[in-house]
């Protein structure tokens, strides 16, 4: 199996991208938030992500709706609470999925957990908050190889299905996107919030949900069409 990008440039990739939101803080804090485009445009698509244990996903979640009570931002209920692996085919007013997307996410799935061996379940570690001018992210590095060895998996047998689906640009979680235009003047209490906000260190995802998504103003919906419980239906290892 090919590698679709190598560890050291995801993890390089990865780690750029979280110091460019982190050293545009400050550009965010005196130009106010923007309305996430996600949102704005009422965009759908399918996708293809990890779940975790129901207890970190009621802290994600617990977060998300503290921050939605501080700005207009949309709340990640702890359904909603996920780690995308691939988002494929985003557009505007989507109403209903692909079928022919979701037969082909679900074989390169299957594929992807009958022949990919990994040295243990993905460990995540989650260090903090952030937000951007459009929306809020659970900061997560990866603590062994899975979440990688997994993801290039699922990502090669997509485009030998026929699928170009793109590489995840890192281990984070989207908590909150933003619904409206906040003004600098009323962010202190989001910036204090975020700050002060003590994220669960690590977790492990325990399944593979295959779906579609859609957002509006006040709700994202993730429609679940296939589940993976990936504790229970693999083997890990040699």
């Amino acid at each position: 199996m090919k590698q679709i990008i190598s560890e050291t440039d995801f993890m390089k990739n990865m780690s750029t991208i979280y110091q460019k939101n982190e050293a545009a803080q400050n550009t965010v804090m005196a130009e106010g938030l923007t309305v996430d485009p996600v949102v704005s445009k009422k965009e759908g698509g399918h996708l293809v992500i990890f779940r975790f244990p129901f207890e970190f996903a009621v802290a994600l979640s617990e977060f998300s709706l503290a921050i939605s009570r501080l700005v207009s931002a949309v709340y990640y209920r702890i359904t909603d609470i996920h780690l995308t692996i691939i988002s494929h085919d985003s557009a505007p007013g989507m109403t209903h999925p692909n079928s022919t997307t979701l037969k082909i996410l679900e074989a390169a799935v299957t594929k992807a957990l009958d022949e990919c061996r990994v040295p243990a379940f993905p460990l995540i570690r989650y260090s903090g908050l952030f937000f951007n001018k459009t929306s809020v992210v659970a900061k997560g590095t990866p603590e062994n190889d899975s979440f990688y060895l997994l993801a290039n998996a699922i990502v090669y047998h997509c485009r030998e299905l026929g699928l170009d689906a793109k590489f995840p640009w890192g281990v984070h979680s989207t908590i909150n996107r933003f619904a409206e235009v906040t003004p600098p003047e009323e962010l202190e209490k989001l910036s204090d919030y975020i700050k002060s906000s003590v994220v669960p260190l690590y977790s492990s995802p325990d399944h593979i949900n295959i779906g579609w998504y859609t957002f509006s103003k006040n709700n994202f919906n993730i429609n679940v069409t296939k589940s993976f419980d990936i504790k229970t239906t693999r083997r890990w290892g040699l």
